[in-house]
C-alpha cells in the first residue's frame, strides 16, 4: 500500500512514518520544505500544487497531519488557521475528485472541537463547541469530510500527545528545555502558565500506532477519540520533570503570556469505541517513560 502523511516533517509524522515502514507500508510524504527522496514539497493553499503531487504519488492512503497546530498563535492568525486547516484540507478532496483518486484518508482533528466539557470524561457523542480559532478550523476541516461523500474517510479526535522531539511551542518540551536551561545555568527559573489545567496525554506512539489500526478498520466514515484516559495535572507533570532534574532547587515564575485567552480547565477523554474497534490500549507510561524521556532529549541537544 502506498501510504502518503502530509506533514511527514512534522513531531506527529516523524513517528507516523516509523510505525507504517515497520509494517511493509510504501511511505512517502509531502512537507513545506524542498523535495527529496520519497518526499515532496507542497502548499496546501495552492490548489495547483495539491493536485500536481496527488497526481505524480497517486496514494491508496492518506494520513492528513499537516495543518495549523497552535492554538495559542491561533488567537492572533484565525485566518491563517482556517484558510491552512480547512481551505488545505478542501484543496487535498477537491484534487481527488478532480484526479478520479479515492485514497482512503486518516483525517486528525482534535480534542479542543469538543470545547468546555458538558461531561467527563469526553465521548464522540459530546457536542462540539470550539473555543479558540485553532480548534473552529479543526471543525471545519472535519465539515470538509461531509462534502466529498465518495471519499472514505476515518476521523480522529486526539487529545493531547506528546514525546522526545515535540516543539517547545508545547507545554512538555517547553517546561524540559526550560528544566535543561537552568540546569546549564542558562536560566534561573522555569516561566509556567495555568499549572491547573488538566489534560489526557497520551504518548506519541501509541497515538500513531491508533492511527495505523484505525486505517486497517475494514470500513471508514467514523469519528473515534484517541486518548489514553489518564489525566493530569500541569503542575504534576512539572513535578516529576522537576524531581528528574539534577538541580536541587528549580524556582517557578508564573509568566501571564503563557495563559490562553480561553482555556478548558479538564481535557479527559473517553477511547472505548477505538478500543472496540481496533483492541488499541496504550502501552507507555507517560509519567514513567514519556517525560524522563523528554528530558533526556532535550539534554542531548546543543545549547
Amino acid at each position: 500500500m502506498r501510504a502518503l502523511i502530509t506533514g511527514i516533517d512534522g513531531f506527529v509524522g516523524r513517528y507516523l512514518a516509523n510505525e507504517l515502514s515497520t509494517h511493509g507500508a510504501e511511505v512517502f510524504g509531502t512537507t513545506v520544505g524542498p523535495d527529496r527522496e520519497y518526499i515532496r514539497h507542497i502548499e496546501l493553499t495552492d490548489a495547483a500544487n495539491v493536485e500536481v503531487v496527488l497526481r505524480d504519488l497517486k496514494p491508496d492512503l492518506i494520513y492528513h497531519l499537516a495543518g495549523f497546530t497552535s492554538v495559542k498563535e491561533s488567537w492572533s492568525r484565525p485566518n491563517v488557521a482556517m484558510r491552512v486547516n480547512r481551505d488545505g484540507t478542501n484543496n487535498i478532496y477537491a484534487a481527488c475528485r478532480a484526479l478520479q483518486l479515492y485514497p482512503r484518508i486518516l483525517m486528525t482533528s482534535t480534542a479542543e472541537v469538543y470545547g468546555i466539557p458538558q461531561t467527563t470524561p469526553i465521548n464522540e457523542h459530546h457536542p462540539t463547541a470550539p473555543a479558540n480559532p485553532y480548534a473552529k478550523s479543526k471543525l471545519a476541516e472535519e465539515q470538509v469530510a461531509a462534502e466529498f461523500p465518495e471519499i472514505q474517510t476515518t476521523i480522529a479526535r486526539s487529545f493531547p500527545h506528546i514525546g522526545p522531539g515535540q516543539s517547545p511551542a508545547f507545554v512538555s518540551s517547553d517546561f524540559a528545555q526550560q528544566i535543561v536551561r537552568v540546569e546549564r545555568g542558562q536560566a534561573t527559573a522555569v516561566r509556567v502558565g495555568n499549572l491547573d489545567a488538566q489534560r489526557d496525554f497520551t504518548d506519541v506512539r501509541d497515538v500513531v500506532r491508533a492511527y495505523r489500526l484505525l486505517m486497517e478498520l475494514p470500513t471508514a466514515g467514523q469519528t473515534y477519540n484517541v486518548c489514553s484516559g489518564n489525566v493530569m495535572t500541569i503542575r504534576r507533570m512539572l513535578e516529576t520533570m522537576l524531581a528528574a532534574s539534577t538541580s536541587q532547587h528549580v524556582p517557578i515564575d508564573i509568566d501571564r503570556d503563557r495563559l490562553r485567552p480561553s482555556d478548558i480547565p479538564v481535557l479527559a477523554g473517553d477511547a472505548a469505541k477505538l478500543k472496540l474497534a481496533t483492541g488499541w490500549l496504550p502501552a507507555i507510561s507517560v509519567t514513567e517513560t514519556t517525560l524522563p524521556e523528554i528530558l533526556a532529549y532535550w539534554r542531548k541537544q546543543p545549547n
